[in-house]
């Protein structure tokens, strides 16, 4: 379960730094909204793991890895951008 969710994290992040490049305000919607659907994400790595070690902090821990995948891949989007220039408005409009 973390590999997949960690796996799904990634290009959420990707979305999040494309969206905030092309309007701040539409960033802010894109990232609270993935905001709020982490949070079951988190409670679906975090019990499982729990409750098979009985470690609060192994639990913490592997959520907090998961999570880490989101930062990492707007990081890979932002220098993608950088590096092959900003999105056109067209390619924006098709995504």
């Amino acid at each position: 379960m973390m590999l997949s969710l960690t796996a799904h994290n990634f290009p959420e992040g990707m979305a999040v730094a494309i969206s905030a490049l092309d309007d701040q305000r539409l960033g802010f919607v894109v990232m609270f909204a993935i905001a709020v659907h982490n949070i079951p994400e988190g409670i679906a790595i975090s019990v499982p793991v729990l409750s098979a070690t009985g470690s609060r902090w192994k639990a913490l821990n592997m959520t907090l890895l998961s999570g880490m995948a989101e930062p990492l891949g707007a990081a890979v989007a932002l220098l993608l951008t950088h590096t092959a220039g900003a999105p056109s408005e067209h390619a924006m409009n098709n995504l």
